[in-house]
């Protein structure tokens, strides 16, 4: 994999400072999960990625409620 997970938050910083690229992809909530895990099987049919939910377009932060429902939504 080229983008090792952030271990720590100034990893994380660098990743969202450098921007989405081959192997790094935003999505602003889990409102775009269907569209987050494509993405996902691409990279795991190349060579590998990450996907960052909570994450603007531009790379800002915004986070995310996550309530029960969502986790149930993530792992269906």
């Amino acid at each position: 994999m080229n983008t090792p997970a952030p271990a720590n938050f100034k990893q994380l910083a660098a990743l969202l400072r450098d921007g989405e690229g081959p192997t790094l992809e935003f999505k602003r909530s889990t409102g775009e999960l269907k569209e987050g895990m494509l993405t996902l099987c691409a990279f795991l049919n190349g060579s590998g990625g990450i996907v960052l939910f909570g994450v603007r377009p531009d790379g800002q932060p915004e986070g995310q409620q996550v309530s029960d429902q969502t986790l149930r939504d993530i792992a269906q």
